[in-house]
């Protein structure tokens, strides 16, 4: 979740998903969400590796997609 300084100053809001935390409502009526993944922060992505390369998984592009 953002800051909540950052958030106010930069319209962010938290949204409670794991992968996407924060979201910012356009001014045209769209959504932006963002989150950063990361094998640091998302554990479970190291056990995905391939060779020295850690791609996000198909059910990981299926959560963002649904959400």
């Amino acid at each position: 979740m953002p800051d909540p300084a950052v958030g106010s100053a930069s319209g962010l809001r938290g949204t409670g998903h794991p992968l996407l935390p924060s979201a910012l409502d356009a001014a045209d009526g769209g959504l932006t969400l963002t989150g950063r993944v990361s094998p640091r922060t998302h554990g479970w992505l190291a056990d995905h590796a391939i060779a020295d390369s850690v791609p996000l998984p198909g059910t990981a592009f299926l959560e963002l997609a649904l959400t």
